[in-house]
């Protein structure tokens, strides 16, 4: 009977993701610690197995707490490892989230997101930090305290691919595992539950070969303001559209849009990296890019840079954009011209209203991992192409 189930239950696996199928070697759901994780409390961090989940603590400001346990049947390739992570409670300018193809802490991979919205991809080497992908902003992740996130590794036809709640948001050449520890790592003062962890082992029925054709172009960039075509402004929503065609004869997956302003930019808020899993032999897809500025823009004019690449760092098409973007003093400019034939409204009434705006805390955009450093915008573009050669 026995037999029969598993029998059943790899048949039903098979159908379901039509062109592979997975075993799970690890589904833990931290009911017991049957996987000897670490759980312990001093003054540097606390780890404890409770109520269905797993908590991990950073006490010590300055500090990095990791925990992982071996993992002895992953394949060197064809692999996915999940996690559905909570933020607790803590900073939210730093990165917590999973550890893979660990030897130890100093020998090991990272796949964490931050509080306020970013996601990084660090390998450690002999304690010496490589980063594969710098902190990048993403809408995928839920911010903040109490926030849920389901955040995902899949490694498959030697293709590292990273997933925030089923969103697609970086890929990466294949890494080689330095060991077979898979876990999770907390950076300085924060604690996180871990709900669960799922390893499985990936094979593949029909191994489509990857096209990394160069045949591939972008069209129709636009930007779309919410009062005009060409500008946003403090606390206002925009989005660029733009027409990603593939002119080959053959279907192209994992294709890396990057867009990059020409200078540093503080109160815009997007996406600056877009993926396409797969994009059919003559055919076209749709990307939008949601934009938001908030009371850090200030007004000028700035140029983008869109890039298209396949996944070995080949570039496939470039464009270029401008934003005009209007800040606060400007608003308030406008408005106060407007105020001065209105009996009824001061100067200063109108002056005050758009200083308590400013006087709102600011969002912190610089999270790092095992020592806080952050990486200039201009850099993101350096570092992808590098870290998928």
């Amino acid at each position: 009977m026995k037999k029969l189930f598993f029998i059943v239950l790899i048949v039903i696996q098979y159908y379901t993701s039509f062109s592979q199928f997975s075993v799970k070697i690890v589904n833990e759901n931290f009911n017991s610690n049957m996987m000897r994780w670490d759980v312990h409390q001093n003054e540097s961090s606390e780890m404890q197995i409770q109520d269905g989940k797993y908590s991990l603590s950073g006490l010590k400001e300055g500090t990095a707490i990791t925990s992982a346990v071996e993992v002895p049947h992953i394949q060197q390739s064809n692999y996915a490892i999940s996690s559905s992570l909570i933020k607790v409670k803590g900073i939210d300018d730093n990165g917590y989230g999973l550890v893979w193809g660990s030897q130890d802490a100093n020998n090991e991979y990272e796949f964490v997101i931050s509080g306020n919205g970013q996601f990084k991809i660090i390998k450690w080497e002999q304690g010496n930090k490589i980063e594969l992908l710098p902190w990048t902003y993403s809408t995928a992740i839920n911010k903040w305290d109490y926030s849920k996130n389901v955040i995902k590794i899949q490694d498959l036809n030697h293709v590292l691919r990273f997933y925030i709640n089923e969103t697609y948001v970086a890929a990466l050449n294949e890494q080689p595992l330095i060991g077979n520890r898979i876990g999770f790592v907390v950076n300085e003062q924060m604690n996180i539950e871990a709900d669960y962890l799922i390893v499985e082992n990936l094979t593949t029925i029909e191994n489509e070969p990857v096209n990394h054709s160069l045949n591939a172009e972008i069209s129709n960039v636009e930007f779309k303001g919410a009062s005009s075509g060409d500008e946003i402004k403090y606390n206002e929503t925009a989005k660029v559209e733009m027409l990603v065609t593939n002119n080959d004869s053959k279907a192209m997956k994992d294709i890396i849009v990057t867009i990059e302003p020409d200078e540093t930019v503080n109160g815009l808020e997007f996406n600056k990296i877009l993926m396409i899993d797969k994009l059919d032999a003559n055919a076209s897809q749709t990307l939008q890019l949601k934009i938001e500025a908030n009371e850090e823009i200030t007004s000028r004019n700035i140029g983008f840079t869109i890039n298209m690449m396949n996944v070995k760092g080949e570039k496939l098409d470039s464009k270029r954009i401008y934003i005009k973007t209007i800040g606060i003093s400007t608003m308030y400019e406008a408005n106060n011209s407007n105020t001065q034939d209105n009996p009824n409204i001061s100067t200063n009434q109108s002056k005050n209203s758009i200083t308590s705006d400013t006087n709102k805390k600011k969002d912190k955009m610089d999270g790092c991992s095992k020592g806080c450093t952050t990486v200039g915008l201009i850099g993101l573009l350096t570092a992808l192409i590098l870290a998928v050669l």
